[in-house]
């Protein structure tokens, strides 16, 4: 009973992995496949409070003290849902991927969104490389870590379907 009890947890963890792997397979072809949308608009500021609320668990676990200074009311052209998955796709990353017990800052304002952490990089790792899908490029990012690879490629697709831009600097 217990080898059965713990293969079927291992397929029901798999199962889940799976599906999610393939949701974002899907989401990030469909992101790819629009246009700069004009006519809607997305508030920020919502998608970085929302994305906040949803991450603490995560942040808590991990002993990440959170920094978010004041959100600016920040309204732009754009869909909702696309604002939402860039931005909750950016703070994901930055608490799974940050040193434990060390901050993840986060900063709202007309002029853009920042996101930062602490994380130890090699200085041969190209930054570029994370937004390709599957690209892992660096030992600490693997699906142990949580992630399938997809994170940051499907936050850049809705953030250019939104008309905005996305990088990552050291």
């Amino acid at each position: 009973a217990d080898e059965y009890r713990a293969a079927l947890v291992e397929a029901q963890k798999q199962s889940t992995r799976l599906t999610t792997l393939t949701r974002d397979i899907l989401l990030l072809h469909q992101l790819q496949d629009q246009g700069v949308l004009a006519g809607e608009q997305a508030d920020v500021a919502e998608s970085v409070r929302v994305a906040v609320r949803e991450l603490s668990p995560l942040m808590e676990a991990r002993g990440l003290i959170l920094q978010c200074e004041e959100l600016e009311p920040v309204f732009t052209l754009g869909r909702q849902t696309y604002a939402d998955v860039a931005i909750r796709n950016l703070m994901e990353n930055a608490a799974r991927y940050a040193t434990p017990g060390t901050a993840v800052r986060v900063a709202l304002t007309s002029a853009g969104f920042e996101i930062g952490n602490s994380c130890d990089l090699p200085e041969d790792v190209h930054l570029e490389a994370f937004f390709e899908p599957f690209g892992r490029r660096d030992p600490s990012r693997n699906a142990t870590s949580g992630g399938n690879g997809l994170g940051l490629a499907v936050c850049r697709a809705a953030a250019k379907a939104n008309g905005w831009t996305v990088s990552l600097n050291r």
